[in-house]
């Protein structure tokens, strides 16, 4: 009888730390990862994949198992002069006289407040963010020996819609790892959703329209608890 209720005595308290171990506390997160651009297809295809970082601030509710974050993400990618340029060549355009094509890298940031729900005791979380996006990637110009097309890309702001989940890794008392990935859904506030004017060879120009901006995330995260 002793036995048993040291045994019990013993896994109830080794239940508590385990639950205490991996409650949730205020904290700061900093992340850096891969950014792939996912849609409209004239991100995707002119753009490489590049690199994401995440900045946030989590604040627990009640137990932990729910916390309110806001965030900050920012992805940059570099322009795919490769691709751009079969474009170019596809719609009947010489190579040869195209001397030099020069673009900005795209850039994508966001500013977000949502929530994080925490499973298996912390180890765990599905993420919801909501706020507003920045778009901007500038103008390509494709110089040959007597003439310059630009290509002028749309920026754009909106919406930002945030889905994530992600897998956690205590590290000590003060520090976290954590690997996540999310999956951003950028929808423009104004006429037409992201999209570019076009201008392929020398037969003028037309534009393309899409409605959402996808970009997925895949990183890792250092998060410091207070």
């Amino acid at each position: 009888m002793k036995r048993v209720f040291v045994l019990l005595l013993w896994s109830t308290l080794l239940a508590g730390a385990v639950f205490a171990q991996y409650r949730q506390r205020v904290s700061m997160s900093f992340g850096a990862g891969v950014a792939f651009p996912v849609d409209p297809a004239d991100l995707s295809d002119n753009w490489k994949t590049g690199y994401g970082l995440l900045g946030e601030l989590e604040v627990p509710i009640g137990e932990g198992e729910v916390s309110i974050v806001g965030a900050y993400h920012a992805n940059t990618f570099p322009f795919d002069e490769e691709e751009f340029r079969s474009k170019f060549v596809s719609s009947g355009l010489r190579p040869q006289i195209i001397s030099r094509i020069s673009a900005p890298e795209a850039s994508f940031w966001g500013l977000t407040i949502g929530g994080k729900v925490y499973m298996l005791r912390g180890r765990t979380f599905m993420r919801v963010d909501i706020g507003q996006f920045d778009l901007t990637r500038g103008v390509v110009s494709v110089v040959g020996p007597d003439t310059t097309a630009q290509v002028d890309f749309i920026s754009k702001t909106g919406t930002l819609i945030s889905l994530g989940a992600g897998l956690v890794i205590p590290v000590s008392e003060t520090f976290d790892a954590v690997l996540e990935a999310d999956y951003n859904i950028a929808k423009s506030d104004q006429d037409e959703s992201t999209g570019y004017v076009a201008y392929y060879g020398s037969g003028g120009s037309g534009e393309i329209q899409r409605k959402n901006t996808a970009i997925l995330n895949l990183r890792a995260v250092v998060r410091v608890k207070f």
